[in-house]
């Protein structure tokens, strides 16, 4: 009994040592592989112009000696929306990368411009052929709207000015609807000391001196599952130490009145020093 508890002890350990394996993220990029990074599928889906930047990469392993490519790409094709492939021949050695803790690998990349595109959704597909008649395949989905206007986010206030107040108003302006807007002042961007935000606000009790903000948030966009970042920093500054400290009317009747208080005081200050002046006179005789 007691070999067969520690049998299944040990079986009970192997299968959760297993599991902790699998769940460990490979750190290393497969290959070979192909993909379309312009137009980008995960950053933008729609564009504005009728022509638009195309950039297929495929990842393979490269050896030093003799120095060749496994697999040897001969070339990479496209199509759009079914019509016919277009051939490119022209490989450039792009970024270098780990396939494994020993082996190297590159990316292969083909640029191109995809022209007269029509509105509405298109549906792009590359192909990438090696030397063994190996292929590779991918696709995309992407939308041409010329009335589209990319997410952004305007800072109304503060400016980069000086500020005499030590409380000024954040203001800010997103062209889409939005989620998770949040600012950051006077801290490195990388810090994530982010004040999360639901609209405008003020900020108070500012020390004199150079500010910086930065003010983010997400879109909510169609084109984009995931919302668009967007975001805006500035720099603005606050001088609080002149100010009320020698306040001056703005009233004109105040200004006359105090002018007309001080021309009485000297008037009477002359007649009262005439007065004394004719009894010392007088005196004297």
């Amino acid at each position: 009994m007691k070999k067969v508890l520690a049998a299944l002890l040990i079986l009970v350990m192997a299968l959760s040592v297993t599991q902790f394996n699998s769940s460990i993220a490979n750190p290393y990029i497969d290959t070979p592989a192909i993909t379309i990074t312009q137009p980008s599928p995960s950053f933008l889906t729609c564009y504005k112009n009728t022509s638009i930047p195309l950039t297929i990469e495929v990842r393979v392993l490269k050896t030093e000696t003799p120095n060749i490519y496994i697999p040897q790409i001969k070339y990479i094709l496209y199509s759009i929306d079914n019509n016919q492939n277009i051939t490119l021949t022209t490989l450039n050695e792009g970024a270098k990368f780990y396939a494994d803790s020993n082996t190297i690998g590159v990316t292969l990349n083909a640029k191109d411009t995809i022209e007269n595109l029509t509105e509405g959704n298109h549906v792009l597909k590359a192909y990438s052929y090696d030397s063994n008649g190996q292929v590779l395949a991918t696709e995309i989905t992407f939308t041409v709207d010329s009335s589209y206007e990319f997410p952004t986010l305007l800072i109304i206030s503060p400016q980069n000015e000086t500020y005499s107040s030590k409380d000024v108003p954040l203001t800010f302006s997103i062209n889409k609807e939005y989620r998770n807007a949040q600012y950051l002042i006077d801290e490195d961007f990388s810090s994530g000391k982010f004040i999360t935000i639901t609209g405008n606000t003020t900020l108070t009790n500012l020390s004199n001196g150079t500010h910086k903000i930065l003010i983010k948030a997400v879109a909510i966009d169609n084109y984009h599952h995931n919302g668009t970042p967007i975001g805006q920093f500035t720099f603005f500054n606050i001088n609080n130490t002149t100010a009320n400290m020698n306040p001056v009317p703005s009233n004109t009747d105040e200004i006359i009145i105090i002018i007309i208080i001080g021309l009485l005081i000297t008037t009477t200050a002359l007649i009262i020093y005439r007065r004394k002046r004719t009894r010392l006179t007088q005196k004297e005789a």
